[in-house]
């Protein structure tokens, strides 16, 4: 009786057990039918979010990631390791794949961008992916990314607007008469190529399919990399040239003057309130903070407040405080002036208790040379963006299926 009893419970288990299985499955065949509309063409991303907005009329903040071309160029991807293949299949190698401002972009073409976009979010995060809900040993149409997106999806958007970009920069070059030779560049890329496939162990023409797609070749995809390199090179350029006069410089410094501003500061943790409030009231200026660290700190810690002047902190910026947040924001709070004092109780668990000295806040040449590359940074995407803002691009006949695990 108790062995039948066993069995039924293992064969009612097994059912359940066939029933989630058939579910996920369909739940599955569902999605990617999801991919295509009636006459078989692919449904991007692109077509879903065009669709939204017509419904929604609300902007959708998917490619936060990818807005901008990769500043470093194609080289760093190869040099750094990170070439991922996207292992992706087709029953079609002719056709467009994507239409993109009138232009037909072609199954391999298309599949260079792709290729680019998964590269350059691991060259961007590698190890962490993970933590962004990826992972790169499994299906990409299969991973969700946000809603009901994927992160194929995902890749899948940031080609097309690496395709916009290249294609938008390239015109520009052209229409400004930007003169570069891009041989040097392609030579270098053409050898960390072979330096890769060698290193790996792979045959040349095997390693460019992995890296940039099942149709891939070196002669294929010249072009695409050549062009690639000069647009990247015109918008390099292009952010190099920008200037600022000096009231643009000084009205962002006031915007932004948390950011870029350091400061000089001393602060000791005391293991309770009522002995950070007995240090703070003998506290009269820099140097007795320092003395009577020898007394106050923990007893561990006593004796390197006496061989070394620990508590000092100098030019260090917000980010960089220690002690947090708490302690950060009464360091940087407006009218903060050297000698102010006080006891900071931090809201962290564990809660910490610390005796902060003010001593001076400045500006450092390293400082201001950070901001005007932001300054330039933020300028040039301006420009990205306003270059490619009125660029559509269509799904074309290509159908692109995920192939079997």
């Amino acid at each position: 009786m108790e062995e039948s009893a066993k069995t039924k419970k293992e064969i009612k288990e097994e059912k359940k057990r066939e029933a989630n299985r058939k579910a996920a499955a369909e739940n599955m065949q569902k999605k990617q039918a999801a991919r295509f509309d009636e006459n078989g063409k692919v449904i991007t991303s692109y077509d879903k979010k065009v669709e939204k907005r017509k419904k929604e009329a609300k902007q959708d903040k998917r490619n936060e990631f990818i807005l901008k071309i990769c500043a470093a160029v194609i080289l760093t991807v190869i040099a750094a390791g990170l070439v991922f293949s996207v292992g992706r299949k087709t029953h079609e190698r002719f056709g467009t794949a994507v239409t993109v401002n009138g232009e037909k972009i072609g199954r391999v073409e298309y599949d260079f961008y792709y290729n680019m976009s998964v590269n350059n979010f691991l060259n961007t995060y590698g190890a962490y992916a993970s933590y962004f809900g990826l992972d790169t040993e499994k299906d990409f149409a299969k991973q969700t990314y946000q809603g009901d997106e994927t992160w194929d999806d995902y890749f899948n958007d940031g080609a097309v607007t690496m395709i916009k970009q290249t294609k938008a920069l390239s015109a520009e070059a052209d229409k400004n008469s930007f003169e570069y030779d891009v041989t040097g560049d392609y030579d270098d890329f053409n050898k960390s190529i072979e330096d890769a496939a060698s290193e790996e162990g792979t045959r040349l023409s095997v390693y460019y399919k992995d890296a940039f797609g099942q149709y891939a070749s070196k002669n294929k995809i010249e072009k695409y990399v050549k062009q690639y390199l000069r647009a990247t090179a015109y918008y390099e350029n292009y952010s190099k040239n920008i200037t600022f006069t000096d009231s643009e410089k000084k009205e962002y410094y006031e915007a932004n003057k948390d950011t870029y501003d350091v400061i000089d500061y001393r602060y000791l943790e005391v293991s309770d309130v009522e002995k950070a409030n007995e240090m703070l009231n003998l506290v009269t200026d820099s140097d007795s903070f320092k003395s009577l660290c020898t007394q106050y700190a923990a007893d561990d810690v006593k004796s390197e407040y006496t061989s070394s002047d620990k508590s000092l902190v100098t030019g260090t910026s917000k980010s960089g405080v220690a002690g947090g947040t708490d302690v950060a924001s009464w360091l940087f709070a407006s009218g903060r002036a050297e000698g102010d004092k006080t006891v900071i109780t931090t809201s962290s668990d564990p809660a910490k208790t610390y005796v902060v000295y003010f001593i001076k806040r400045y500006t450092t040449d390293a400082q201001n040379t950070i901001m005007e590359d932001n300054m330039k940074n933020e300028k040039s995407e301006e420009y990205l963006e306003e270059i490619i803002k009125n660029m559509e691009a269509v799904s074309g006949t290509v159908k692109l299926y995920e192939a079997a695990e």
